[in-house]
């Protein structure tokens, strides 16, 4: 479908695979020539990798061009997905919903054009789409960024989409700005933690049991999925939410299209031949996402979590040194522990009229009611003692 937009700007929908082939190549001229907002999610490459390997995604990209040149990109995809209504940890109501879905969350901005301008275009060409999904939903989008701040200008109040935050509150992301060498990062860890790490990672390695199996390669990736199936169920996540199994045909292609490309740098801790922990990552254009990571909470008393990270930094100064570790959404202990520097960024949804809007106030609601009574159970000092019973419950 097209349509007109302000200063000139033609917007495009591109909706199957077919023509997201002839996107590719203007697509990654425009990256080549500097384009601002372009990360490893919504690297042309990277796209196109993920949705020809992942069948339940459902293009919807939409492009503006200026005098038949390609000025901006919003890599987006439709999917069926689960919205949990939910009081704490207890699970009220479980919803099927059409979730839109950023690559990045990024849009794809040429360097030299009125951004705003284009930025506007390619929301109100997602806007049009509406018939196709029932909520947007950017994940990880950081509170600095044009698009936040676009968000909240337009669809703040009113109109035909409003944004609403996905998770009760702002959130945190923190970063690793690599010093020069590896010793002058040691040198500016915490004391204790420096001193933990290194007794830590002597004493696992003592017992000449333990080793790490670094994934770059396309060959190195069967095995890496197979030991992640492995260690899932025994990790907080996989025993949480449950372990999805990761060695299947089309996940061992997305990941072997991720490392013919460089992308793939990814370890696994293990001991006696046995996964511990796991640090899943890529690295592009001097940053490295650190997309995973989780432990065996059998090992927790070896502290294995924290081991992988520290020989996962230690590698990255080997070859290839990043400019920038990003651990992704979330203030959780070690990601404090291991950066050094953050920025604010939240889940955020834009949400058109309808009944959408009316649950996510409402949960809105039950997240309000939610941090009131932790609030109380702190004051009365009976917090712990509710997380003890809330987790034997489970």
């Amino acid at each position: 479908m097209l349509q007109t937009a302000p200063a000139s700007l033609v917007v495009e929908n591109v909706r199957t695979r077919g023509e997201l082939e002839k996107l590719l190549p203007p697509w990654r001229e425009l990256v080549a020539a500097g384009a601002s907002g372009t990360v490893l999610e919504n690297d042309p490459d990277h796209v196109a990798a993920a949705l020809a390997t992942t069948a339940a995604y459902e293009p919807l990209l939409v492009v503006a061009r200026q005098a038949e040149r390609l000025v901006g990109v919003a890599p987006c995809y439709v999917h069926q997905a689960r919205f949990q209504l939910e009081l704490s940890v207890w699970k009220l109501r479980s919803l099927a919903v059409r979730l839109l879905k950023t690559f990045g969350d990024h849009f794809v901005l040429a360097a030299d054009v009125d951004q705003i301008a284009v930025l506007d275009a390619l929301v109100d060409g997602i806007a049009a789409e509406g018939a196709h999904y029932d909520l947007i939903q950017f994940y990880n989008l950081a509170c600095d960024e044009p698009l936040w701040r676009r968000a909240d200008e337009r669809f703040a109040r009113g109109g035909p989409l409003r944004a609403v935050l996905a998770s009760p509150r702002i959130d945190t992301v923190h970063q690793l700005l690599l010093p020069a060498d590896h010793e002058a990062y040691l040198q500016a860890l915490n004391p204790s933690t420096r001193k933990n790490l290194r007794r830590t990672t002597r004493r696992l390695f003592e017992e000449g049991r333990a080793e790490v199996f670094r994934a770059q390669s396309p060959d190195d990736v069967p095995r890496l999925l197979e030991l992640l199936d492995r260690l899932a169920p025994h990790t907080w996540q996989g025993r949480t939410y449950g372990a999805v199994p990761r060695a299947t045909p089309d996940r061992v292609e997305y990941y072997r299209r991720l490392a013919e490309h460089g992308w793939l740098r990814a370890y696994v801790l293990l001991l006696a031949g046995e996964p511990i922990a796991y640090e899943l990552g890529c690295q592009y254009d001097g940053v490295y996402w650190g997309q995973e990571h989780g432990f065996d909470q059998r090992h927790a008393e070896r502290g294995p979590g924290s081991i992988m990270i520290h020989l996962a930094i230690e590698d990255l100064y080997r070859e290839r040194t990043p400019r920038v570790l990003d651990f992704g959404l979330g203030d959780a202990g070690y990601k404090r522990s291991f950066g050094n520097r953050q920025h604010a960024a939240a889940s955020l949804y834009l949400v058109p009229r309808g009944r959408w809007r009316h649950l996510l106030a409402l949960q809105r609601a039950l997240n309000g009611a939610s941090a009131g009574a932790r609030g109380l159970l702190v004051r009365l000092k009976l917090d712990r003692l509710v997380r003890r019973f809330l987790k034997h419950q489970g």
